[in-house]
């Protein structure tokens, strides 16, 4: 396993809502988001990252392209309010 510079980026402390609609791709984000530090929550669409951020407090959200480029072609009032 490679050595982590410490000048290396951190997300240490940095909550982030990952919105992916492709598990796989999902959890290869999750893990290189983890690997910098970051405390990952993930959703698989738009409606479960709303109720996701109406309990949660987070300070990042990522959306995968493709996912946010298909939902809002079907349904732009569904995406998280921010």
């Amino acid at each position: 396993m490679a050595r982590r510079s410490s000048r290396a980026a951190t997300l240490r402390g940095v909550h982030l809502l990952l919105v992916c609609d492709d598990a796989e791709r999902s959890e290869l984000f999750a893990q290189a988001l983890k690997y910098a530090g970051a405390l990952i929550t993930a959703c698989a669409s738009p409606d479960e990252a709303n109720t996701v951020m109406e309990r949660l407090r987070v300070n990042v959200l990522v959306v995968e392209l493709c996912a946010a480029v298909a939902a809002l072609a079907r349904e732009p009032a569904a995406w998280p309010r921010l």
